[in-house]
Formats: C-alpha cells, sequence, structure tokens
C-alpha cells in the first residue's frame, strides 16, 4: 500500500470557513439564514460535482493506470467509477477523498449553527424550541468530533481502503442535507417543548458519544504504539497482531455501536417532540442498514487480512455490535 502525507488542519479549515461566513454577516450584512431556504438548489448543485469530480477522477485514474481500489477493478466502467478506481485520488498534494470527508462536516456543522440562529433570532430565551437547539447542537458536537480528532479518520476503513468513487463523494455531498432532515423537520413542525424526550435524547447521545470518542482513541493509541498496549490486550499472530481491550474485548465494532446510538438519539428526540413522520424513520433504518453493511465490509476485510489473529478475536469476542445480542 502506497504512504501518503495528510495534513489535519480540519479545525483550521472550519475556524476559516465560519470567519468568513461572520465576514459576509457583520460587513457585507448578507443575511445567513437564507441558505436554509436554498437546500434544494444547493444539493443539486453539490450532486451535479460530485457527479463530474467523480467521472473526472475515474478518466485521470485510467489514464495514468492509477487503478489502486481493490473495489474497484471490476473491468465494468459503472462499477469502477461507482466504487472508484483509486482508494486515494490525489490532485497534487490534495488528497480528494479526505478533502471532501471534511467539507461535508464542515457544511453539517455551519447548516446547524445556522438553525439554531434562525431558531434563535427574535426571540425571548423561553421561546426558544429546546428540541430544535438540542437536535442541533448534538449534531454538530458529534461532526466537531471528527474535525477535532481528523487524525484518527485516517486510521478508518472508509479512508484506508474505500476507493473515492461515486458513492463516497456524493455520499459526502448528501450527507449535510441528510443528516439535518432532523432537526430542520423539528423547526418546520414547530414542535413543543418536551424536556423529558430532551433529556432521554441528551443521555442516550452521551452514551453514544462516549463509546465511540473512548473507542476511537483506544485504537488510534493503540495503532500509534503497540508496544504501550499491555500484552493480554493484543492477539499476535506470525504477520499481524489485533486489538482485543477495553471496549474492543466487549465488542468486536464499538465505534459503530457508538454512532448507531448517537444517530437514535436524534430520531427519538425527533419522534418524542413532533408529529409522527417518515422522516426520522427513514433515516434510523437507512442508518441500521449502513452501519451492518459496513460492519460486513470489514469483517470480511478483517478476515482476509489477519486470518488466524481474527479467527482467535471473532472466538473471543461473539458479539458484533450488541454485547449479548449481536
Amino acid at each position: 500500500m502506497d504512504s501518503y502525507t495528510y495534513r489535519s488542519n480540519g479545525l483550521a479549515a472550519l475556524l476559516a470557513t465560519s470567519a468568513v461566513f461572520l465576514g459576509l454577516q457583520l460587513y457585507l450584512n448578507f443575511p445567513l439564514t437564507r441558505i436554509l431556504d436554498k437546500g434544494l438548489p444547493i444539493m443539486s448543485a453539490s450532486i451535479i460535482t460530485a457527479v463530474v469530480l467523480s467521472i473526472g477522477l475515474y478518466v485521470k485514474a485510467i489514464r495514468t493506470k492509477a487503478m489502486r481500489s481493490e473495489y474497484g477493478q471490476t473491468g465494468s466502467h459503472v462499477i469502477d467509477l461507482f466504487a472508484g478506481a483509486e482508494t486515494n485520488a490525489r490532485i497534487g498534494p490534495l488528497d480528494i477523498k479526505t478533502a471532501v470527508i471534511r467539507a461535508s462536516l464542515i457544511s453539517a456543522i455551519i447548516y446547524n449553527s445556522l438553525l439554531i440562529y434562525r431558531e434563535a433570532q427574535g426571540k425571548e430565551l423561553d421561546q426558544i424550541s429546546i428540541n430544535v437547539a438540542l437536535a442541533a447542537a448534538l449534531q454538530i458536537i458529534y461532526c466537531l468530533d471528527f474535525v477535532v480528532f481528523e487524525s484518527t479518520l485516517l486510521s478508518s476503513f472508509t479512508v484506508n481502503h474505500d476507493g473515492t468513487g461515486l458513492w463516497l463523494i456524493l455520499y459526502s455531498a448528501l450527507f449535510p442535507f441528510w443528516i439535518t432532515l432532523i432537526p430542520k423537520y423539528l423547526f418546520l413542525s414547530k414542535s413543543a417543548h418536551n424536556v423529558w424526550v430532551a433529556s432521554a435524547a441528551g443521555l442516550l447521545f452521551t452514551i453514544g458519544y462516549l463509546i465511540h470518542r473512548i473507542s476511537n482513541y483506544q485504537k488510534a493509541a493503540f495503532k500509534r504504539n503497540s508496544s504501550s498496549v499491555s500484552s493480554a490486550d493484543v492477539i499476535h499472530s506470525r504477520s499481524s497482531s489485533l486489538f482485543k481491550g477495553g471496549l474492543w474485548g466487549k465488542v468486536r465494532h464499538p465505534n459503530y455501536l457508538g454512532a448507531l446510538l448517537v444517530y437514535t438519539s436524534w430520531v427519538l428526540l425527533a419522534l418524542g417532540s413532533a408529529p409522527l413522520h417518515w422522516i426520522p424513520f427513514a433515516i434510523l433504518i437507512a442508518v441500521v442498514i449502513e452501519v451492518l453493511v459496513q460492519v460486513s465490509r470489514v469483517e470480511t476485510r478483517c478476515q482476509d487480512r489477519h486470518a488466524s489473529a481474527w479467527n482467535v478475536y471473532s472466538s473471543q469476542v461473539k458479539q458484533r455490535l450488541i454485547p449479548k445480542v449481536f
């Protein structure tokens, strides 16, 4: 596998982007909340950009014979375009995959911030919807985690193995729009204050976020310096080693469990605070399917790469996501 150098400057990019938006508001008197009303044209432009960029990267990969993605070498132009011909497609020093993921996260943070601003605009504190503000704030916290701890993202399955194709780029382009459907739905439905639902959603989010953050920290620490980990928490084989300590000794994919709980907390907030609608259900179903598919892909990859070590790990940690259940 090729070795690349990355700059983990996601937080700097977020601060710079925020400064630009604040400058537009303060010095040019540009109504930033108008962006919230232009969701469809902005999303359409994002889709077109994603398709054009994907095609451009695929053509570049063919011309430079840079067909390095294990998922994008089927010989079918449609499948290879969709999966991505290169794992880490670059234009000069710019890594396209990490750039689009970063842009996606920053866009979601900006969008949610504008939603909170619109909800609070011209209102007294007791008039602001707790549900809208909480849903948007929780999404900001979750997205901000990936921006602040961007270095841990570089060891993820997505960055290291997924191709930079239409699927990944289009998913990143649409992420800020579908993830913010819940706070926007709560805003448009004018949901009443519900402290109990908000408290339950906040608690579930906190549990999920802590599982997500701790598991990612533990795995990153192991990859950064495996000698710092107790030998009892490592499964060794002839060519590889696997970490089985901490939360990774409870379930095989605690990071995905944490993410699933986080998304569920947002859905709970929507279902318990506003009239029943298909949007929260659709989001939850989509997230569950996405997590299950990703778990399957990661396990297949681990079986191929780690073989005997993975077999030992699977026999010791039997549950994939939920202790004593699945």
